[in-house]
Order: C-alpha cells, then structure tokens, then sequence
C-alpha cells in the first residue's frame, strides 16, 4: 500500500503539524513536507560510502548496573561486547541466538559486534545509562544563588600583576578569564554558589567582527579572545613582550574606555601578543610545560588538530579581509573538504600554525581549570555555569571537520512565539539525525565531555532540540519550516552518562514550545528547568490581577528575572525594548500596540502582587502607568523572585545598573550592538542590594 505523504515524512521524523505556545495548531505545507523528505533520503555518493566504516546499526539505551536481555531483530551466531577502552567484556559463539543475555553494566558506551547465521555483520552502540544527570544533595534543601555574566561585558578592576605585584593591570577592552577569576572574590563576599557565563564556544580568529557567542565555529572548543594574556607565562617571561605591551598602553587604554567591545582592535592586539608568547614558548623550551602541551595535544587527537588546521587555514586566506565569507565557504576548492589531498599538503607544510592553535587552546583549558579550581577553593559549591550553544555557524570548523554530519540544507530556529514574534532563523546548520545515530552520538558525546569538563553546571539551550528541531529550508522565512525530530531517548542518555561522570548539574533552557514528552523526559532526568519571571503570567487572586505566587514556581527549575535575549529590568519596566521594535519596524504599529497594553497589564500585576505578598506596604503609592523604576521597586522585584521555590536562583548584574538594552536582541543584527555592551562599571562596584 502506497504510504501518504504525512506517513512518509512521520516515518522519517517530520512532523506533519505542531502545537504552538498558545495552543494553536498548524500543518505543515506539503511542500515543506517534500523538502525535508528529500533533504533526508539524499544520500551523496561519497558520503555513504564514507560512512560504511565504524558506523552502527542500531543505538540501544540500557540501566546501568542490572542485567538485560536484549532482543535482536536478526539470529546471531556469534557476538562480542567491547567497553571504552576496547576491552572485552563478554564474547560467545552459540548458534541461533535471537535475544542477548548481557551482565549487568557499569555507566558508559560499550560497542556490540554481532554475525548473524548468515554471515552478515552488525555493529551496535549500547548506552548504558544512569537514571538521572548529576544534581548535588544540596539542591534537596537549600537554594543556591549565583551571579548570571556576559563575560565579554566585565570591565576590570585594577590587579596585581602575576609577574610584579606593584603593578596594576587590566583586561585589554573585553572581560577575560582573570576579571572571572576576580569575580569569585564578588561572588564569594555574596555567599553565591555559582557563576554563569555565555557560551565561551570558539569562533572566528581571522574573522572576528562575527562575534555571536551562540553562533560558534566550534562549540568543543574555547574562544581565544577571552585569554588574559598576562596570565601566559611565556608572554610575561620575556622582557620583550613586555616592552611590546608598554608600547600599547595608549591602544589598550583606548579599547577599555570604548562603551562597546572592540572585537576587531582587541582581536589585532591579543593575536599579536599571542604570537609573541608561542615564539618564546618554541624559542626557550621548559620541559614541564612542554611536557604538559605534548599531553595535551595527544589528548585532543584528530579533533584538536583539525580545528587547528582550520584556523590556520583561515589565517592564511582570509587575514587580506575581514568582510569574506565565513570559514570555510572563504578557502580555495581544494581546502574544503578535510580529507581532501590539498588539506593533507597544508599540514605537511604548514606545521608550526597549526601547533600555534593548540597552543592557544592548551593556554584556554589551562586558564579555565585555574577558575573553577579558585570558586571551588572560594566555597562556591558548583562554581562556573557553563553554556552550550544549540548549533554550529555556517562555515563552523565542527561542520568543516564532519561535513556528512551536517549534510542538511537547512537552517535551525523557532516558530513563532512571545520570545520571537516573527519566528527565528538562527542560520545554524543542522545535524543529521540519521547520520547522528549511525556514528553512535560520537559528536554530540565529545562536545557534552567538553562542555562540562571546567564546569559545575551545564545550561543546554534549546534543551527541546535533543527532541526535535524547528528546520527551515534554505530561503524560506523563519516561520515557514517544520519539527525534525531526534534521538531523544540515546541523547538524553548520553547527558547523564557524561552529568555523572563530570559531577556537572544541568539545566535545560525550556523556554518556548514544549511538548509533554521532553517535560517528563527533563524531569525524569532532573534536568532543571529554565524560569523566567518575566513570562511567569499573571493569574486571577479575589477578582484581581496578579504575578504568579512565588509558591507555585516549579522547585526543579533556574529562576531569573531575564535572560540575555531581553531587556534588564529597568528597560523591561520602561519597555525599551518595545520601543526600540517600533524603531526598528520589527513589528506593524497594530501589533506593537497589543504589546505595550500586554507589558502595562503585566507590570500592574506584578505590583499588585508585591503588595499582596508584603514585598511592598499596601499604602505604596504609585502604578504601572505612571510609576518609573527605582531602587525600591527593584528590590521588592527581586526579592519576589528570589523567595521561589526554585532550587537555583541567578541574578544579572545589569539589573542592578543603570542600563536599559538588552546584550542580544533577537531577530537583529546590524541594527544594534548585540553582544556588544559592557557593564557601566566593575563587577565588585555593584551593589547587588534586595
């Protein structure tokens, strides 16, 4: 029986239709239907034969430590069960075995080798799961709190020189890894637990006017730019690299005092300097650190050294011009494809560059361990909060180094919602679910292991792609595409085999439309949630309006106020951001009304419940007409907020300032200065006060 076209596209993971936030259902046109159902089938020559090697059949999920039988699709005659380390667990050979009786395991990946009776040989991944990611016990009784940064947005403090202590020095116009190791000072004297940051995904050396964090040419590996290059000893070794530095006051002076980062002037400095450093490194060989980076290196294998020969390649055809393509879409022919004959010359001959690049991400994974271990040392109980970005960019070295794994000619992004009006195309390829499976969730296995590795807490941003992505065909609006879905079940496994084994809690950033089956999956794995008072909603309390109880907030959650995507409060408060969409001609004037009428009913209902709850006294005076934000009010807000029942709670420092715009506005890009924007002043000049 000939299948419809819904079938078709069901049987490969297309949704036919979707639910929004508010209840609303949408089918999806039959011709994006087709596109995805095409896109999927497509299988370049190349590239399936590619795949033939060390691929797997089949992705099983299995408890950890209890005996299984495994049923098998096929009769087997022969078996063996090999662990990590390639060693054999179990082998047999036994005729006409139609289902496996498997030891009790511990957590981890383990490759199963099967031959079936008639010759033909099957490779398995088996997922041997804990039934939950980490979560300190901690977590039980007691909220934690911490402080919620945008890295590149510090400004220093004076400090002390690491190489002479009478000498003051400062970060060269971005916040780098020695403002975050001066801010656990802060959090510590705030008795906080934890610091979140952005993502700290790498990017583009020879292009660094692209500058979104969550648009990364790598997301396994570190963004160079936020090294402190007096921190590198082979820079502060060298009396003429300190010369060199002395000669640049002027410059650096001039990028710190810049109201916006400087990606471009502080990229030209810190590669320079960088350069300095690695030839004093090559010059003058010190046998431990030496040693140290060889281990290094070893340890990233082909991984490290094909991000590295993508920087390098970069470099060299691209440093005439910073308004090229991005990546890779900027190399000659023959240096696109990584396992082409062209990039196997370039490493030959260009040796030194690309150990120039491991050496720069030897130096970040030095820095970062060196933070973490001073907020564990400090008594934060988690310390750093990382963030993991949901795709690679166009033109990615991740892309560049697995093209099959990426082989969709689509877009990821969001439907319509509160958060994006208009949809959003974030422009990031997507993986291929198939090939995903087919390579045993390597790829997604290896940026987990690194994301956690200098972390206490991992946010998943768009925890709902582990499910399914909102694609968008290549020139079509962001609201024109469909759900694609994903291994769910062996993804959110691996989450928890690599959660435990790093002691690294989770959050999932939920925010937008979420089915049922990822809100059980997420509470069932105590991933926690992603609370946002701004969209709390207000409910009826005695015939009156009101913000949500912070009663009824889900314990297993984050609680905030914002996020980097909206406005700090005194520009929520003020509808900046409402403001600067009508400037911008985002949204029509009829559309932009609805919001302003939707933000004034919000903001009564929040005051009326600061009154309700006694965060401010009944005979307060003023209303969400007429009444600006001042300290008062943002400390009842923030107090409300905090007394949630949410397990963690992050405060942003732009709260506590007197700024209005948001670090990133969705939906823009020239248009404003996103990931821009400094803090007004130090972290420790803040007084976080509620």
């Amino acid at each position: 029986m000939k299948k419809t076209l819904q079938q078709r596209a069901q049987a490969l993971g297309v949704a036919d239709a979707y639910w929004d936030v508010d209840g609303h259902y949408h089918p999806i046109d039959e011709a994006i239907l087709t596109y995805f159902i095409e896109s999927l089938m497509r299988q370049d020559t190349a590239i399936q034969s590619s795949r033939q090697n060390n691929r797997f059949d089949r992705v099983k999920v299995l408890p950890v430590n209890s005996k299984q039988t495994l049923p098998l699709d096929v009769v087997v005659s022969e078996y063996r069960l090999v662990d990590e380390r390639q060693v054999i667990v179990e082998q047999t050979q036994k005729n006409s075995l139609q289902a496996l009786s498997l030891p009790a395991l511990d957590s981890g990946y383990y490759t199963l080798e099967m031959v079936d009776v008639n010759g033909n040989f099957q490779r398995w991944r088996l997922l041997v799961a804990p039934s939950t990611c980490y979560q300190p016990n901690i977590l039980e009784k007691h909220q934690l709190r911490g402080l919620m940064l945008q890295l590149y947005s510090l400004r220093s403090d004076a400090r002390h020189d690491v190489k002479n202590n009478d000498q003051l020095l400062q970060n060269w116009g971005i916040g780098d890894f020695a403002d975050l190791y001066n801010a656990v000072a802060v959090a510590a004297e705030q008795h906080f637990d934890f610091i979140g940051l952005n993502p700290m995904h790498a990017l583009f050396p020879s292009q660094p006017q692209w500058v979104s964090p969550y648009s990364p040419s790598s997301r396994r590996w570190l963004h160079w730019i936020y090294l402190s290059i007096e921190w590198i000893p082979e820079f502060t070794d060298s009396a003429d690299n300190l010369t060199w530095l002395a000669e640049r006051q002027q410059q650096l002076e001039a990028l710190r005092q810049a109201p916006l980062v400087d990606y471009v002037g502080v990229s030209k400095l810190k590669m320079q300097a960088l350069r300095l450093a690695f030839r004093h490194f090559e010059k003058n060989r010190n046998t431990k650190r030496h040693a140290d980076f060889d281990q290094f290196v070893n340890q990233g294998g082909e991984a490290l050294l094909g991000n590295s020969t993508f920087y390098a390649i970069s470099e060299t055809v691209s440093s005439s011009h910073l308004g090229g393509m991005m990546g890779y879409w900027d190399f000659p022919e023959a240096l696109r494809t990584i396992h082409s004959p062209g990039v196997k010359r370039f490493v030959a001959e260009h040796q030194d560059a690309i150990r120039f690049y491991s050496y720069i991400q030897w130096l970040l994974d030095e820095q970062l361990s060196a933070v973490q271990q001073h907020c564990l040392d400090s008594g934060l109980i988690i310390g750093l909060y990382g963030d993991l970005a949901v795709g690679a960019a166009r033109g990615a070295a991740d892309i560049w180094q697995s093209p099959e794994l990426y082989g969709l000619s689509a877009s990821i992004g969001a439907p319509p919602d509160p958060l994006g009006p208009v949809g959003q195309n974030w422009d990031l390829p997507p993986m291929h679910p198939r090939v995903l499976e087919e390579q045993g969730l390597q790829a997604f296995i290896e940026i987990i292991r690194a994301n956690m590795k200098h972390c206490g807490a991992l946010r998943i941003d768009h925890v709902m792609g582990l499910y399914r992505l909102w694609l968008i065909p290549e020139g079509k609006a962001a609201s024109h595409g469909t759900y694609v879905h994903y291994p769910f079940e062996a993804l959110m496994a691996v989450l928890a085999i690599e959660s435990q084994r790093a002691k690294c809690l989770v959050i999932g950033e939920d925010l937008g439309t979420v089915p049922d089956q990822v809100r059980q999956y997420l509470d069932r794995y105590r991933v926690l949630s992603y609370d946002v008072l701004y969209f709390a909603g207000r409910v009826t309390d005695n015939e009156q309006q009101r913000w949500r109880c912070p009663s009824a907030v889900n314990r297993g959650s984050l609680g905030v106020v914002g996020t980097h995507d909206l406005p700090p409060l005194a520009g929520w408060w003020h509808c900046s951001d409402l403001a600067l969409l009508g400037h911008l001609s985002i949204l029509d004037e009829q559309d932009l009304k609805s919001l302003y009428d939707v933000r004034l009913y919000d903001k009564q209902a929040l005051l009326n419940a600061l009154k309700s709850d006694g965060y401010l006294p009944d005979n307060y005076q003023g209303d969400a007409l007429t009444m600006a934000m001042h300290q008062r009010l943002n400390q009842a807000i923030h107090a409300y907020a905090g007394d949630g029942r949410t397990c963690l709670f992050g405060l942003q420092p732009e709260n506590f300032c007197p700024v209005e715009a948001a670090f990133n506005v969705p939906g823009t890009t020239d248009e404003v200065p996103n990931w821009r924007r400094k803090l007004p002043c130090p972290l420790s000049q803040i007084a976080f006060d509620f």
